[in-house]
């Protein structure tokens, strides 16, 4: 059982907040996520708020009922509770487009209800169970690496306070507690890897690589990514010239002289960012493609999402105009929209609602001659540009305004997202 000790130790890096969000699906690890906070919250002076938020994915028929559910359950503790729908979600999505909208729908609450962080109840069993699963798969330092005590989601805080504790552990304390919880049938189904993985996971136990070994190794890799992280980062800031129209120039010979696993990692980032793609390249893909810009790049090349090309001492990544699928996306006045995975747009007082869409190939020679030339073709070509219905009103990104913009695009604005590290723009 954790002891009082054990439990304000955990919730520690709660209190720097005022409000944070508790993320609760009605599972038992989520079940007591809130059941341990709440009883911590009552123990401490000035706690954070606590708001327990529930995604309902619109995944299986019984999820609204589930995320009830778990209404049900906060107000008992006297927790406020919201449930946040994907209202937007494709017959078969992924796990991966899942979990994007999930923490999307969170962080975007946050930042609306002036939540500084979101808390999840991944543990120990979690990161061995990926450690495994990644290790089958033949990843690198980043899979194997644990998942880190706190991150980030587009700015918000994400805390992890369960990862040095097993799921047994946060069962026996909701049957110290009387507490029920969800149960969700899938987690016994062979179909799915996790499960198999888990099961595994207990054959692997009688030979000695127990879930505990697998969390050391995992949490050593970590500090190792780490250091390449803070080498990559330092790299960015030093040779990496990141322009608002949402391309970057790489110093060519410095990323020659990096370390392979180091170059590696400021590839990853720089095709996330620039591409605009939810996941990055495979780590064999990442590998041939650092190798082929040590012996030197001759011709252009495209890679997740992103047209890479040769220029006398450095390279240009570019958003590949042909793999630019974003989703029709209509702005009202006042709203504001994340296009493209790349740009944060903003419309303050419109008259009409707008399409945005890619500026697109076609429409790139309304743009003054001077911005054509001094910027590469594939990227001013995936510039943000509003429309109304079909006809082209203008770029909302500053210093990128076509020749005959219209007076309304003044009332709208594009920030490019640069979330490959460094401290940003030049």
């Amino acid at each position: 059982m954790l002891t009082h000790q054990d439990i304000d130790a955990l919730f520690a890096p709660l209190t720097r907040f005022s409000r944070v969000a508790l993320a609760v699906s009605g599972g038992g690890d989520s079940t007591a996520l809130m059941r341990l906070a709440h009883q911590w919250a009552q123990q401490i002076p000035s706690p954070p708020a606590l708001i327990v938020l529930t995604v309902d994915h619109c995944l299986r028929p019984e999820s609204r009922q589930e995320a009830e559910w778990v209404g049900e359950q906060a107000d008992a503790l006297d927790l406020p509770h919201h449930i946040l729908t994907w209202e937007t979600a494709p017959p078969g999505a992924s796990q991966a487009e899942a979990r994007e909208a999930r923490y999307t729908l969170l962080a975007d609450f946050a930042r609306a209800q002036g939540i500084g962080a979101i808390v999840t109840a991944h543990t120990a069993d979690d990161v061995a169970e990926t450690f495994l699963m990644r290790l089958a798969r033949g990843s690198g330092v980043d899979g194997l690496a644990a998942m880190a005590s706190e991150t980030a989601w587009d700015g918000v805080a994400v805390l992890r306070p369960f990862l040095g504790v097993s799921r047994a552990a946060l069962r026996a304390e909701l049957d110290a507690r009387t507490a029920v919880w969800l149960e969700d049938p899938s987690n016994a189904e062979a179909r799915f890897e996790r499960v198999r993985i888990r099961r595994a996971l207990d054959t692997l136990a009688e030979l000695g690589v127990t879930r505990a070994r697998m969390v050391e190794s995992a949490e050593r890799l970590r500090r190792a990514r780490e250091a390449i992280d803070t080498a990559a980062a330092d790299f960015i800031n030093g040779h990496i010239t990141v322009s608002p129209a949402g391309y970057v120039r790489i110093d060519a010979k410095a990323l020659r002289g990096l370390p392979e696993e180091v170059a590696i990692h400021v590839l990853k980032r720089v095709l996330l960012a620039v591409g605009g793609q939810l996941r990055a390249p495979r780590l064999r893909k990442l590998e041939m493609l650092a190798a082929q810009l040590r012996a030197g790049l001759e011709a252009s090349m495209t890679l997740g999402g992103c047209v890479i090309a040769p220029e006398p001492g450095t390279l240009v990544f570019c958003r590949e105009p042909g793999r630019l699928r974003a989703a029709p996306l209509t702005l009202r006045p006042g709203e504001t929209a994340l296009w493209d995975r790349r740009f944060r747009i903003m419309c303050r007082h419109l008259r009409h609602p707008v399409r945005v869409a890619a500026l697109g190939e076609d429409n790139v020679t309304a743009l003054p001659k001077a911005v054509r030339e001094q910027h590469p073709a594939p990227a001013l070509a995936a510039l943000p540009a509003l429309y109304a219905e079909t006809r082209l009103l203008g770029v909302p990104v500053r210093g990128f305004a076509l020749t005959d913009q219209h007076p309304d695009t003044a009332n709208c604005a594009a920030a490019f997202i640069w979330h490959g590290g460094g401290t940003g723009y030049a």
